[in-house]
């Protein structure tokens, strides 16, 4: 089939086909653990029902991996490269922002290539096929995911308790958020296992080069879940975490961010199988700095979502605010003879000036005058909005948006 850029690709490609079984990154425990850490170190101006939702959202950072399974082979062929990206499949282009370009990208390259025939029976060919699951696609899943979450908090600052009807909504949304971030919460913490930012993922690969002479393909027996489930069901607690917490940062270049996430998670693989090669892991005989190292690792996962949650919470109040001026700016261009009404009532006595109450519905109805609906000028600026509400939701509100003269300061401002 065609896709963009002129290239001819076979469906089975971009239906990425023939996925290598992995395992679950961390395992149910290790998810738990990033997501509780996450959810208590989050800023206070997150909303109360987030706060509250830690054991959901800890429930829910193993949804993925709950797809895994072969009862279903269209999902789980679908979503399973969404848990890993192996960068040096990749190489040290920036990744392109979609992961249908990732696809058209890795074919241009030779990450991918596909032979038909072999497919339709079953069987390698010398140097054998190559997928998109052999590159992996979590960066897409992680900014997917995230754009869902945002365009949901935007939703809900602009839903209402008004009626029975409106709290049912505002309740779905609320759902919606949590899932959404349990389901986002398993995606970033994956990337913060070394082992699902590598080709090295179960073993070193081989054709790759190895000075250090670790173990290849099933003589590392197992690693990848000696390492992220044995060991860390094991030995590690969240206390084992807390304190490796790295300060609060704003992210939301969401691909670049977790690229860069998943070149520095990389760069502990030789040093993970260094640890492994001390002292396996799993075996009760691990090295001393086997628990320092893999707290350190469960502590970047938990600070890295700490922050995805946070930034998509600012990123959606950004997004409804500048909705929100966009929409008064098209209104002011209806209010000319409003504003000149304001300015003349500066000029005249203080005597002679109207109440705001009455500025404001003459304002309306100039407006309304010029092209504006009174009522859709109503519904553009709800009954219950201010400014302040979201901006911080504990202070008293400056700029009553049912206001006009508030919104004319407001419009004013926003040029600033």
């Amino acid at each position: 089939m065609r896709i963009r850029h002129g290239i001819i690709l076979p469906i089975a490609v971009v239906c990425i086909a023939l996925i290598p079984v992995r395992a679950d990154a961390w395992g149910e425990k290790g998810h738990a653990m990033c997501a509780r850490t996450a959810a208590r170190r989050l800023p206070q101006n997150m909303p109360a029902f987030f706060l509250n939702s830690i054991e959901r959202l800890a429930y829910l950072s193993s949804e993925p991996d709950r797809w895994r399974t072969s009862s279903s082979q269209a999902l789980y062929q679908v979503s399973a490269p969404d848990h890993y990206f192996d960068l040096e499949a990749w190489g040290t282009d920036p990744l392109p922002n979609s992961r249908y370009d990732l696809v058209v990208l890795s074919v241009k390259k030779g990450i991918v290539h596909y032979d038909p025939l072999a497919a339709a029976n079953r069987r390698d060919l010398p140097g054998g096929e190559k997928f998109v699951s052999d590159v992996g696609t979590a960066p897409y899943a992680v900014a997917e995911t995230a754009a869902k979450l945002i365009s949901n908090f935007r939703d809900w600052r602009e839903s209402t308790e008004d009626t029975d009807a409106a709290r049912l909504v505002r309740g779905q949304i609320e759902d919606s958020i949590i899932y959404l971030s349990g389901v986002l919460a398993h995606y970033v913490t994956d990337l913060g296992n070394p082992l699902h930012c590598t080709v090295h993922f179960n073993g070193w690969a081989d054709g790759y080069p190895n000075p250090n002479n670790f173990a290849i393909g099933q003589a590392a027996n197992g690693i990848h879940a000696r390492f992220e489930v044995n060991y860390v069901n094991s030995v590690i607690e969240e206390k084992d975490i807390e304190p490796f917490m790295s300060p609060p940062r704003r992210v939301g270049s969401w691909v670049s961010d977790m690229e860069s996430f998943i070149r520095r998670n990389n760069g502990f693989v030789e040093e993970l199988y260094t640890l492994d090669k001390a002292g396996a892991f799993g075996s009760g005989n691990e090295s001393p700095g086997a628990k320092p190292f893999v707290s350190a690792r469960l502590a970047d996962a938990a600070s890295m979502l700490r922050d995805v949650w946070s930034s998509a919470w600012v990123i959606s109040n950004e997004e409804w605010l500048n909705e929100r001026v966009g929409c008064f700016r098209n209104l002011a261009r209806q209010c000319c003879n409003y504003c000149g009404s304001v300015t003349a009532s500066r000029r005249r006595p203080m005597a002679a000036r109207p109440r705001s109450s009455e500025s404001a519905t003459a304002g309306m109805g100039s407006m309304a005058a010029h092209g504006g609906s009174t009522s859709a000028i109503r519904r553009a600026i709800p009954a219950t909005r201010s400014i302040h509400i979201y901006l911080r939701p504990a202070s008293t509100s400056i700029f009553d948006l049912r206001n006009l003269p508030g919104l004319k300061r407001l419009l004013n401002h926003s040029r600033q």
